[in-house]
């Protein structure tokens, strides 16, 4: 085999990586959870990956590791993964509150996902340890493109699009697309 074929199949053949916990919070992972790439579970809270659950893809970390970051914070936080959801690479999710995905999500590469401003705009107040959070909810069958921002209190209804790149700080009906900064409504599916 030469050196070529060599590298193609090292780099072509799926992995498993495993799963680290590095926070004081818990776990609870179904039947069936597959990463193909680093995944940090961090925070004091809770983290729940339904049945079927992928994330990464191992062919894909163009940019930074690949790396999956799922950080529930604080102890009452909670990121829940509805069952066959399919995470990309370099996806960052960070609840103080709550973040739940409905089932067969599609997340793509770069995303990132919170709960909270973790600061106040108010300069005297950006210190303060309570800053404005509200829940994400995202529905079922819900793909959210590449790079795209969800902020916090934002509902994503089921079988909804997030175009790549669209930044999301209002409320989105089922089955609509939305795109651009601010997100809008630019098609009904």
């Amino acid at each position: 085999m030469s050196l070529l074929d060599r590298m193609l199949h090292h780099l072509t053949r799926r992995r498993r990586y495993r799963i680290a916990a590095v926070g004081t919070g818990t776990l609870r992972k179904e039947s069936r959870v597959k990463a193909r790439v680093p995944v940090r579970i961090d925070g004091a809270g809770e983290v729940v990956l339904e049945t079927g659950v992928k994330l990464g893809y191992a062919m894909a970390p163009r940019m930074g590791c690949g790396e999956i970051l799922l950080q529930a914070r604080d102890a009452g936080s909670v990121i829940r993964v509805g069952a066959g959801c399919t995470f990309s690479n370099n996806v960052s999710v960070i609840a103080t509150r709550r973040v739940t995905f409905g089932r067969e999500c599609l997340i793509g590469d770069g995303v990132l996902i919170v709960d909270s401003d973790f600061h106040h705009l108010d300069p005297e107040k950006r210190r303060d340890p309570e800053p404005p959070s509200a829940p994400v909810e995202i529905g079922d069958n819900v793909w959210i493109g590449s790079r795209a921002v969800i902020l916090k209190g934002v509902a994503i209804g089921s079988g909804s699009v997030v175009a790549a790149g669209a930044v999301v700080t209002r409320s989105v009906p089922e089955r609509t697309v939305v795109a651009g900064n601010p997100a809008r409504s630019i098609k009904n599916i």
